[in-house]
């Protein structure tokens, strides 16, 4: 990527029913300990890998904050060589962390990025519920650069930079269906701009009211994204 070899893993601590079907059938990568995406990721490196990204299915559903063992064996996996850490499984968003790791390298773990797409949380609505009702409506996108440092005799090396989250929001806007488009992910940060400027331009006093409140409840589950991902990391509105 522009210049940057990138490395991806992706495995899975958790299988409903897991089972092997064998040789040459689709089947996902069974993270049982930490040696084995460590060995992995020394093999990248190898090959010449200069960023190591893994993706892992881990931790427990529905919960904002990681279990220690996961705290634990993502430090493992980036002491051990991993620079980028993308957590999934819990269909909620979980912290993000920057780690020094023991050979000095700055590296990333989004402990759960939450929910892409689902059709969870639908009977949650704003003002009414309590906020983690909504919680399994929120994702974000995450955004991070691999800057290339020159450090003369000690020579070329990759490091991170300019780590962002961008919280999305899942939408459902009609009754009956969970189809697009009246179902759907939109960035919090675009809707909130669009909503805002839609506001001015909206005569009509109804309109206006149902808008207004539509832009109440992305403003605030994008502040609550925040206080779950670290508000520091969210982009820029």
């Amino acid at each position: 990527l522009n210049g940057i070899k990138v490395a991806m893993i992706g495995g899975s601590q958790l299988y409903n029913g897991y089972f092997d079907p064998g040789p040459g059938k689709g089947c996902s990568f069974y993270i049982r300990e930490a040696e084995q995406v460590i060995e992995v990721a020394a093999a990248a490196r190898e090959a010449g890998a200069e960023i190591v990204v893994t993706s892992i299915h881990w931790g427990l559903e529905y919960k904002v904050t990681p279990e220690q063992s996961t705290v634990d064996l993502a430090h493992k996996l980036l002491d051990g060589g991993v620079d980028v850490i993308l957590g999934h499984h819990p269909h909620v968003l979980q912290p993000i962390e920057v780690y020094e790791a023991a050979d000095g390298r700055m590296t990333l773990v989004a402990y759960s990025l939450g929910n892409f797409i689902s059709a969870q949380g639908l009977q949650y609505r704003y003002g009414i519920h309590n906020p983690h009702v909504g919680n399994t409506r929120d994702g974000a996108i995450l955004r991070f650069k691999g800057v290339r440092k020159d450090y003369g005799d000690a020579g070329q090396r990759v490091e991170l930079a300019s780590v962002q989250a961008d919280p999305i929001w899942m939408t459902y806007r009609g009754r009956g269906s969970t189809e697009l488009p009246n179902y759907g992910p939109v960035v919090n940060r675009l809707e909130i701009n669009r909503l805002q400027a839609e506001i001015l331009q909206e005569e009509d006093d109804a309109r206006r009211i149902a808008l207004q409140r539509e832009l109440e409840m992305l403003s605030f589950r994008r502040t609550h994204a925040g206080s779950i991902l670290g508000e520091d990391w969210l982009v820029p509105l």
